[in-house]
């Protein structure tokens, strides 16, 4: 009944747009090239590549890091502007040659505001439309050659291509990303993702920090005795390179990661989890806890799994416009050879130790029948319990009486009934020796 909604709510509500990536450029990848009379420093060849479509909007200077296919002349000078090492950090780009690097700079320990902040505006292929929803994605990476750490990145949609001397933007951001705690992964590029409403006419994106997101909480990639000096080591500044950016209106669109309903299933069963087979959408197992073994294919919608014990799998899903969702799944693994325990000896002395017999299960979700026999096949103790045995096994237990009085020591047979968590229904007789 789920997959039958959402499918229908797709076909009614879902707009009918075209997926089109509404940023100019994403990848940052192209530019116009300016001989110089000289190789700088900083620069690999001759050229000065000056990106067509992103820029600074203030008087910051974030710093454009393209490789292209040129050769990379100055390799083992430090500050060269080459792909991956370069005057800013080491870090290839998340797609193509290209990838824009910004700062925020604190001068003074404890200092919980920035002096520069550094900025990029890019252009968009067409003005949003108001009271529509658009999702917005890209990927950062934070430099190790900058100790402050940052917890949030604003992203502010203008309608005029605004530049100010100043060194921050007074500008009120429609998005401020929080990442939830201090970025500091140096080694992978991170999808983040938000939605907005536009207000109608917005032509222009910028991403970077903004006066109305101060005071900045700032945290630190190394510890106070690592030798952080310049160069290349920026004591008081973070650095954060972004690449792949991307808006699409994604008006009257819903999706919900689906990893498939709980469930139980015999040790040495299959079964296979999700539902969704989107190809237009992006993949990703992992076991959380139990048989890490059982998850041959990571990256297929529906992964067909054996799991030896009791296994979590988690399911992370990147839809067509960029956004995540999580969902998990559990699946209980049976022993269906032997799914309950009854012991064989019990002693109902009242020391406080075995003086009940119990029907002994993680796998039952109702006890229809525990009955006692004496030798001459008369009933002396019969109970059921609706209660999962994995829950609580003191609902339904023998305490070794009969008609209220002590039974006499002796062997007696007993009968289980019992429904597991996978609907099987099991029986199980056997003997029992009471003692005293």
């Amino acid at each position: 009944m789920k997959k039958i909604l959402f499918i229908l709510f797709l076909t009614v509500a879902f707009n009918s747009k075209a997926q089109i990536n509404l940023v100019v450029d994403p990848s940052m990848e192209e530019y116009d090239s300016v001989l110089l009379p000289s190789i700088p420093p900083n620069f690999c060849d001759s050229f000065e590549r000056i990106p067509k479509f992103w820029r600074s909007p203030h008087s910051g200077s974030p710093d454009y890091i393209v490789g292209d296919s040129n050769p990379c002349y100055f390799s083992w000078w430090p500050y060269s502007c080459c792909l991956p090492s370069n005057y800013r950090g080491i870090q290839w780009p998340k797609s193509g040659y290209a990838y824009y690097f910004f700062a925020s700079f604190a001068y003074y320990i404890g200092y919980d505001t920035t002096r520069q902040d550094e900025s990029i505006i890019g252009d968009l292929t067409q003005p949003l439309e108001p009271g529509r929803t658009y999702c917005l994605s890209f990927y950062l990476n934070q430099s190790e050659y900058f100790d402050l750490l940052l917890d949030q990145i604003g992203v502010f949609f203008s309608k005029t291509n605004y530049y100010t001397p100043w060194p921050t933007i007074d500008s009120i951001p429609q998005l401020v990303i929080h990442f939830g705690e201090f970025f500091r992964d140096t080694s992978c590029w991170v999808l983040f993702n938000g939605k907005f409403t536009a207000s109608g006419g917005e032509k222009y994106i910028t991403f970077g920090t903004f006066e109305s997101q101060k005071p900045y909480s700032f945290g630190n990639l190394y510890p106070p005795e690592y030798d952080c000096s310049y160069p290349p080591c920026w004591r008081y500044a973070s650095g954060l390179f972004i690449d792949m950016a991307s808006l699409y209106d994604c008006t009257g669109f819903y999706y919900e990661a689906e990893a498939g309903e709980n469930r139980s299933l015999c040790k040495g069963e299959e079964t296979t989890l999700g539902w969704d087979e989107n190809t237009a959408r992006t993949f990703n197992w992992n076991v959380v806890s139990g048989d890490s073994a059982s998850l041959d294919n990571d990256s297929i919608p529906r992964p067909t799994v054996i799991p030896q014990k009791t296994t979590v799998y988690a399911l992370y899903v990147v839809d067509e416009y960029v956004q995540e969702h999580f969902d998990t799944v559990t699946v209980e693994v049976i022993d269906c050879e032997n799914p309950v325990f009854v012991p064989n000896i019990f002693s109902p002395n009242n020391d406080g130790q075995n003086d009940v017999l119990y029907v002994r299960s993680s796998y039952v979700q109702e006890l229809t029948a525990f009955r006692i026999f004496n030798r001459w096949g008369e009933e002396v103790f019969s109970c059921r319990t609706s209660t999962p045995l994995s829950v609580t096994s003191f609902e339904c237990g023998w305490d070794g009486t009969c008609r209220g009085e002590p039974a006499p020591q002796a062997v007696y047979t007993y009968y289980v009934e019992a429904v597991l968590l996978n609907g099987e229904t099991v029986v199980k007789r056997g003997n029992v020796t009471l003692v005293r």
